[in-house]
């Protein structure tokens, strides 16, 4: 076969561009050896006039590897052969930095004991300190605050070390840090506190340790809103009870927000999620009963998805009344949504049958449409409206023709349906289940009631 007379140059060019970008990710000797504290293959590499600064990937020196490895005898090795603790990587990040985020305390003690700069940042604006209160240990904290850190430096997103540390859920590290002079009621751009970030992850631990620094419950972001509203939103996430945090704010006196924003939020984040503890306690507290959400929903409206949370707002003896802004009575939107449960709830706790929505229909006539015949039956009991006609004058019958559940008919007609009656549009109910190709079971129901088929008019 014949060969190309360029294809031997070409593929000599493909081998030396590619080659390198595939092993580019593999570790040269004498990083591997500063990572491992090989201080002969450290030794060697210098002796073969090996630059002892000179970047490795993504910047890194020999030493900042060492250090990210936390290797103190190769860390000690390098820094006796002088090499530069100050040299950053491509991150930003010097030495003393990675050792920080490592917890290696005495990898850190030996930079600083080289002349590593304490607060230098990387390019987030992290200093030393920031990354050992987040993922650091005690050790290394203590170590750098000893040397001069200074603890009040905030990064690229305006948070302390003191911030990172709660973010992070290190608790053991608010005492020190205060103690240095951080401030325990710092506050973000949004004016959040670390109380408040405390409260809203339920780092218990860490609010406790910053409620004994000084941190005061009732500071508010610049929204309005407090430490106990974080907590209880946090708690109202949940399907039951209240979180650690919130237990801890109330007993250092903090007060659950009532008002219609702060409190409103929170008891219909309880109501979503089912946590039928926090509805309670919200009010309780003195939430108004009759506020609404966003979407327009009562606490009532918005629980008949929730049987159990409608059972414990009812102890409360809201009025099980109250409309939503479109006009729906819980009962209504129980019915409405299929929640069978909730309706029978709310009409054991008196929940008028007759009311009707902005369309003029009642829960009868919405039941009438559905399929569960026993909630016919319970709304029928509870004085419901057998008569009762939507703004086009169809009747109960009307609506469970065109549904087609022939219990429920067979309900209706024994509760005394007018079998006879027409719509706005002239049409009587069996004309409706005719034309809804509705089964030949229900049309001889009907007919034995005594309708009479359109083509025995003709």
């Amino acid at each position: 076969m014949k060969t190309h007379r360029f294809a031997a140059p070409v593929a000599a060019v493909i081998v030396g561009l590619v080659l390198p970008i595939l092993f580019s990710g593999c570790a040269s000797t004498e990083v591997r050896a500063a990572r491992s504290g090989d201080i002969a293959g450290l030794e060697e590499y210098l002796a073969e006039g090996g630059e002892i600064d000179a970047q490795h990937r993504r910047g890194r020196t020999l030493l900042v590897e060492a250090a990210a490895a936390g290797r103190y005898d190769s860390v000690r090795f390098l820094l006796d052969r002088g090499a530069n603790p100050r040299i950053a990587d491509s991150r930003g990040r010097t030495a003393l930095m990675h050792a920080a985020a490592g917890g290696y305390t005495e990898v850190a003690r030996e930079l600083l004991a080289a002349d590593a700069e304490v607060d230098a940042s990387d390019r987030d604006g992290s200093t030393a300190l920031m990354l050992a209160a987040e993922t650091g240990g005690r050790g290394v904290v203590q170590l750098l605050l000893e040397a001069g850190a200074t603890v009040d430096t905030r990064d690229n997103q305006h948070r302390s070390a003191l911030a990172r540390a709660v973010l992070a859920g290190r608790a053991e590290f608010v005492e020190p840090l205060v103690a240095a002079g951080a401030d325990a009621n710092e506050q973000d751009r949004q004016g959040k506190t670390l109380l408040m970030i405390a409260a809203e992850r339920d780092h218990d631990v860490v609010l406790r340790e910053l409620l004994a620094a000084g941190a005061e419950t009732g500071l508010r972001a610049h929204d309005g809103s407090t430490a106990m509203y974080y907590a209880m939103r946090a708690s109202a996430a949940r399907p039951s009870g209240v979180t650690s945090s919130a237990r801890s704010l109330l007993e250092a006196g903090a007060t659950i927000p009532t008002d219609a924003r702060s409190g409103g939020a929170v008891l219909f984040a309880a109501i979503e999620n089912g946590n039928r503890e926090v509805a309670y306690e919200m009010l309780y507290r003195g939430v108004d009963p009759r506020i609404t959400n966003d979407a327009g929903e009562t606490p009532l409206t918005a629980a008949v998805h929730r049987p159990e949370v409608l059972e414990t707002l009812l102890e409360r003896d809201l009025d099980p009344n109250v409309p939503n802004r479109r006009g729906e009575t819980p009962l209504l939107a129980a019915v409405k949504g299929g929640h069978s449960e909730s309706a029978r709830t709310l009409l054991t706790a008196g929940a008028n049958p007759r009311a009707t929505d902005q369309n003029g229909v009642s829960a009868l006539l919405w039941a009438a449409g559905g399929t569960d015949a026993e909630l016919v039956r319970r709304l029928l009991l509870a004085d419901a409206g057998i008569w009762d006609r939507d703004r086009h004058s169809n009747t109960v019958l009307h609506y469970a023709a065109e549904s087609g559940s022939l219990e429920v008919i067979r309900v209706l007609l024994t509760a005394g349906a007018d079998i006879g009656s027409t719509n706005g549009a002239g049409e009587r109910p069996i004309e409706i289940a005719l034309d809804h190709n509705r089964p030949s079971e229900i049309i001889e129901v009907l007919v034995s009631a005594g309708a009479t088929p359109p083509d025995a008019l003709e």
